[in-house]
């Protein structure tokens, strides 16, 4: 007895759509994966800080520098650079979770000139201390 060859044809291409079909929805369960946003944050925020300061020749100043450390369990070591006139000096502080308050302190000389000046403060943030 003999098969029709189209009848034959037409088998060999419902089975492989059927085989391709579950290996599809097999697949898909199989390596269905999901992609979960991740963002890395600054942990460390400046709030507030002096916007205007002024002294006279001789004189000494100390103001503050308000930082926030968003991380709950995890202390940092901070470094305020200050730069004023090319003269820089660095202040290292340890930041707890929460609000900080940071005194840092500027002075100037008996015999400044009087001048318009701006200070600078780059903050850098170091590995958390243990």
């Amino acid at each position: 007895m003999r098969t029709n060859p189209n009848k034959k044809t037409a088998l060999i291409i419902t089975l492989a759509l059927i085989a391709v079909f579950v290996a599809g929805i097999t697949a898909g369960y199989i390596w269905h994966s999901l992609t979960i946003p991740f963002k890395v944050q600054e942990p460390l925020e400046v709030i507030e800080y002096p916007t205007f300061l002024e002294l006279y020749a001789g004189q000494n100043k100390t103001f503050t520098i308000n930082i926030t450390n968003y991380a709950s369990d995890v202390n940092y070591s901070v470094t305020l650079a200050f730069t004023l006139n090319e003269t820089e000096y660095q202040t290292s502080y340890t930041i707890l979770p929460g609000p900080n308050t940071l005194e840092a302190w500027v002075k100037v000389a008996h015999d400044a000139p009087t001048a318009e000046l701006e200070l600078t403060i780059d903050f850098s943030r170091a590995a958390p201390s243990p």
